[in-house]
């Protein structure tokens, strides 16, 4: 059953002065920011596809904070496709990701513009697909979707750059592909909410619990309730063929849990789509840099994470960076 929308007077007036704010060239650093813990709850894994890959990050000051995703360095190395579809390793019958269910999903395009498209999926299987949220544009009647798509037509191509799985929480994003390259993968993501753990930090199970979306597409913005009370505005701040950028508004901090994890993938370093991070630890005056299995924790005001080597996983992906962190 659909929950009823609740907080949208709040998130209104959120959307709009996030509309009405400069958009200005965001960078992964800050000088200045606010330095939040982070924990590495990475475990092992043998097969690709466990999101075994989890860094939380906490901090009962932080609301506002930005997330970019950039192709990685090496992406003019790998020509117009991927490399080869990755060998799954030592995949136990139950581990290997399933196979995609016979019934097709329901696709339903939500909003359309010369420039943007929302679709929304309903898809059978899947570890919460039975949780579907409401999702709504203006003030139309809302659905039940578990998968949130947007599209963004430029140049006259139109791609997906941004996803949400409305069960979980997880946002994977990219950037415009580049010239002459039909598409990019998507790959790690974030979890943007108060945080749940429902098995032992493993990262598929790391997950926040939304109670509805509304998309507000004057300012490309969705707006998040979650089922603990209060919310988050994330807007897509600029987005190219470099980078995208996205920038993450709480309307109040998150006590007592972390309030985004960064998941994704590893195996092996030829087998990952997170094989090492980079951190600016707090009154750092550089980077601390290491493989994603040697990293414990931090604090610190920026994060790095993505690969210095292409991978056979989700290999023209992009790395993500997280910083930013404001009080307001």
């Amino acid at each position: 059953m659909l929950r009823p929308l609740r907080h949208a007077a709040a998130f209104a007036a959120l959307a709009l002065a996030l509309a009405a704010a400069p958009v200005s060239p965001a960078s992964a650093a800050s000088l200045d920011g606010l330095a939040v813990a982070i924990e590495n709850r990475t475990v092992p894994a043998l097969c690709a596809g466990a999101r075994n890959v989890a860094l939380t990050l906490a901090s009962e000051e932080a609301r506002r904070f930005t997330i970019v995703a950039a192709h990685p360095a090496f992406l003019p190395m790998l020509g117009a496709s991927d490399a080869p579809a990755a060998d799954l390793l030592a995949c136990a019958s139950e581990a290997a990701p399933a196979a995609a269910p016979a019934e097709p999903p329901v696709r339903n395009t939500l909003y359309e513009d010369a420039g943007l498209r929302l679709v929304g999926v309903k898809r059978p299987g899947g570890l919460f697909a039975a949780a579907e949220v409401p999702v709504r544009v203006g003030d139309a009647q809302p659905g039940g979707y578990a998968l949130v798509e947007l599209w963004v037509t430029q140049d006259g191509r139109s791609e997906p750059v941004l996803t949400l799985e409305t069960a979980t929480g997880l946002w994977r994003m990219r950037p415009l592909a580049p010239e002459g390259r039909g598409t990019t993968s998507f790959g790690a993501g974030a979890v943007i909410g108060p945080l749940q753990d429902l098995d032992e930090g493993k990262g598929e199970r790391l997950r926040t619990r939304i109670e509805s979306v509304v998309f507000a597409p004057r300012a490309r913005t969705m707006q998040l309730a979650f089922v603990e009370g209060g919310g988050a505005a994330v807007r897509l701040a600029e987005l190219d063929r470099e980078r995208l950028v996205l920038e993450v508004v709480f309307d109040r901090p998150v006590v007592g849990r972390p309030f985004t994890a960064i998941v994704g993938d590893h195996v092996t370093r030829s087998v990952s789509e997170i094989a090492e991070i980079a951190v600016r630890d707090a009154d750092a005056p550089g980077w601390r840099e290491a493989p994603i299995t040697a990293f414990e924790s931090g604090l610190a005001t920026d994060l790095w994470v993505g690969r210095t080597a292409p991978s056979r996983r989700a290999t023209s992906a992009p790395d993500l960076a997280i910083g930013r962190f404001e009080p307001r």
